[in-house]
């Protein structure tokens, strides 16, 4: 693996555990999609646990779960040494945000 394709991997694996961190801060730990998401290994997301946080979305929780990950990004971005794909980070961000909110599946 060359260094781009090790920060990409390293930007998903933290993106996919950012993303987990702010769903079990929306959902109970009783709620099936939080038992879901903590049993995900770590830095990853199964298509399983995807199917069932998608239906568990309100279209507010949805809409503040893309605000936190868009200023987790940004904020990221802001570090003068950050030193993974912007195109790419947002084209990830843009993917996930498209499986959530239902499209393309």
């Amino acid at each position: 693996m060359n260094d781009t394709e090790r920060l990409y991997a390293d930007f998903l694996q933290i993106m996919n555990e950012k993303f987990k961190s702010e769903l079990l801060n929306i959902f109970p730990e009783t709620h099936a999609a939080a038992k879901a998401i903590q049993s995900d290994p770590y830095g990853r997301i199964t298509s399983e646990t995807l199917n069932i946080v998608t239906s568990a979305l309100t279209p507010l929780t949805l809409r503040r779960l893309k605000h936190e990950i868009n200023e987790w990004i940004d904020e990221e971005f802001s570090y003068l040494d950050c030193q993974w794909d912007k195109s790419y980070a947002y084209a990830q961000k843009e993917r996930l945000f498209r499986v959530l909110s239902g499209r393309y599946r």
